[in-house]
């Protein structure tokens, strides 16, 4: 019995587009194709909007824009990183949820975190966040949220991100949410 080895590129060609080739994760298929593509942007960065202050009335303790996916698939997001207001110490946790009532679901469907050194570490302008798994069961056309979120409630030190004073995303908004207050929308602006 005479055995022919792959070629390197045929090799190549069958490793998937994540993880580790194995028994579990042999060829690319349609299903794990990456396109690379954004699915839905707003890059207009003109104002500043806090989140991670304290968790009371009109306070902004956590930040979320809605979106109308394309896609079925979400692997990460980018957000415009505006200078911290005083000394943020804490985590900055991304959220995607699904839509309830208008409002972010409160369940996690794919979640990134990153951490303070991360974080500080970012200089002002867009970054990028991967999630730590793609989700890859979106429907597409339906309502879903981007929600932020940090460790520390300090209306003196938090982080501050970037929007557009103009809404330049007309298929989504922007929503803050405190303990007293819930979930509350911000007129006429959309997170960079």
């Amino acid at each position: 019995m005479v055995y022919q080895l792959p070629t390197i590129a045929e090799g190549l060609a069958m490793g998937g587009t994540q993880g580790i080739p194995g028994t579990a994760n042999k060829f690319v298929t349609q299903d794990n194709l990456s396109t690379g593509l954004t699915d839905q942007t707003q890059t207009t960065q003109n104002a500043t909007i806090e989140v991670g202050e304290a968790d009371t009335t009109t306070r902004k303790n956590k930040i979320a824009q809605s979106f109308i996916p394309a896609f079925t698939k979400i692997r990460g997001f980018n957000l415009y990183k505006s200078a911290s207001s005083g000394t943020f110490t804490g985590t900055v946790v991304v959220t995607l949820e699904a839509d309830t009532a208008g409002s972010p679901s409160g369940t996690p469907l794919a979640t990134r975190t990153f951490t303070n050194v991360e974080w500080n570490a970012f200089s002002v302008g867009e970054i990028e966040g991967i999630f730590s798994s793609e989700y890859a069961s979106m429907t597409a056309g339906s309502l879903y949220w981007l929600v932020i979120d940090t460790s520390t409630s300090d209306t003196t030190n938090h982080p501050n991100l970037g929007t557009n004073t103009a809404g330049g995303y007309t298929s989504g908004s922007v929503k803050y949410n405190n303990a007293t207050d819930g979930w509350v929308a911000v007129a006429n602006i959309d997170l960079y």
